[in-house]
């Protein structure tokens, strides 16, 4: 039951709307607040019953570290605490993302004492989203920018069903606020056009955009070696923009849906790719983590340094985005893709010093090609298939033909996919994005009748496969 699955929209998400909003007007807030907690729990145990006992370990153990943080009688006592923690969170992270480690380990208890452990390769879903969420909620404590949640407010920002699959992630301090104003009245019929727009979009560019990119894509990586060369670069940029069109899709099935509640939380993305610098693309791509990794890895890395320097910042840049990749997942994939952004952006940082900048055209084309490349290595199951493409990308001899695609995928779907295909690089490069469109004053017929047209569409995709699953789903 995704955000983007039909028992989702015209199921859970009614009867939650419904729920919150007849509870806030009757009853006040905290019988809303309450009502989306369990409508997250109960969302979270039907996507994951095997992952419901951590994440309720998760909001314990966040919940009783925040406290003792706040009641730290000395700097030392809090700083203690905070590092506790972390290193709590990190550690439920590692135990499931490095799989193999920890089987091994738990192989070696189970000869060793005797006792069972079953099988610890299931990721719990949302695992690095609500577990980097909690670490800033502690580092918000721990810098006094806010006091400890009470702990149901703890569990709603941990498990609220709309963020817990793919973020964006949420600040605590940023949340509550938002959190307060769960199923007001005021302005209910402008939310609910804007929260229609998002969620419309959002379906159009999940299931019609980046399912039909997919079916061009995967054939293309799966036979990365036999592409030509305008193949190759065809399945490299076309993966690039699925994987925007996916995520950014979901992110706005996010934001509708909160809206529809009542909450407002953070714009995920913001046109990347017509950024004409890589640090602007980052600024633009998947927000909520490039704001995670400016404020709490690159920005107290830069600080252990000592005096901030051109060469400091490079060094901090490159480090902090490999950590990135190291929460990321345990795949050299994952840590290559951003270790090639981290130096990517410390070279940047160093061409910025020589003060001679590319025209806008050039410095986007530069960007989108080597933000293409990358999501090669993002995109491949092994460094091997990701060579395999690039091989591919710059062989000659392969040729410049489509034979590869024109056996591999079938005529009606060129039929289905051809016009989505072309029309994502407009939606990426040219037309106006989601949130956008959402703030337009639009007449409610139009938007109900937008709305309507983008479910039918939505459905006959599904109807026929083109859907694929969220890709960021295992994360």
């Amino acid at each position: 039951m995704s955000l983007d699955s039909l028992p989702f929209l015209f199921a859970f998400l009614p009867i939650s709307a419904i729920a919150v909003h007849v509870l806030r007007s009757r009853y006040g807030l905290a019988p809303a607040q309450f009502a989306l907690l369990g409508l997250s729990l109960v969302y979270y145990a039907a996507e994951d019953r095997r992952g419901l006992p951590v994440l309720l370990v998760s909001i314990l153990w966040n919940w009783g570290m925040g406290m003792r943080i706040d009641a730290g009688r000395s700097e030392s006592a809090r700083r203690r605490a905070l590092w506790i923690g972390i290193v709590g969170n990190v550690l439920l992270m590692s135990l499931f993302k490095y799989a193999d480690i920890t089987a091994w380990f738990l192989r070696s208890l189970e000869r060793t004492t005797g006792l069972a452990f079953g099988n610890a390769g299931l990721m719990p879903l949302g695992l690095t989203f609500f577990s980097l969420t909690m670490i800033m909620y502690l580092l918000d404590i721990y810098e006094r920018l806010q006091k400890p949640f009470a702990l149901p407010r703890v569990a709603i920002l941990t498990s609220f069903f709309a963020t817990i699959t793919a973020g964006p992630l949420l600040r605590s301090r940023k949340f509550a606020s938002a959190l307060d104003e769960i199923g007001v009245e005021a302005s209910l019929d402008s939310r609910l056009l804007s929260a229609m727009i998002l969620l419309s979009i959002g379906l159009v560019k999940k299931v019609v955009i980046a399912g039909s990119l997919a079916l061009l894509v995967d054939p293309g990586f799966a036979h990365a070696r036999s592409l030509s060369v305008t193949e190759a670069w065809a399945s490299a940029f076309g993966w690039a923009l699925q994987l925007y069109f996916d995520f950014s899709g979901y992110s706005d099935l996010a934001c509708g849906v909160a809206l529809l509640l009542g909450l407002s939380i953070v714009n995920n993305f913001n046109a990347p790719f017509r950024a004409s610098t890589l640090s602007s693309f980052w600024q633009g791509w998947h927000i909520s983590l490039t704001t995670f990794i400016t404020t709490y890895l690159y920005t107290p890395l830069l600080r252990s340094l000592g005096k901030p320097t051109l060469r400091s910042s490079a060094i901090s840049t490159f480090l902090a985005m490999l950590l990135a990749g190291l929460l990321h997942g345990a795949t050299w994939t994952y840590v290559a893709f951003y270790a090639l952004h981290g130096f990517g952006l410390a070279t940047y940082h160093y061409w910025k010093s020589l003060k001679r900048p590319l025209p806008d055209v050039a410095g986007v084309a530069i960007t989108f090609v080597f933000t293409a490349m990358t999501m090669v290595v993002f995109r491949a199951p092994t460094l091997g298939v990701a060579g395999d493409m690039f091989g591919s990308m710059f062989d000659l001899s392969h040729g410049f033909g489509l034979s590869t695609f024109t056996g591999l995928v079938a005529g009606a779907d060129w039929r289905a996919i051809a016009v989505p295909c072309l029309l994502a690089p407009w939606m990426a490069f040219v037309g106006p994005t989601s949130a956008e469109l959402a703030q337009r004053q639009m007449p409610p017929v139009r938007v109900f009748a937008f709305s309507g047209a983008a479910i039918l569409l939505c459905a006959a995709y599904m109807i026929s496969g083109t859907e694929t699953s969220f890709i960021y789903r295992a994360f």
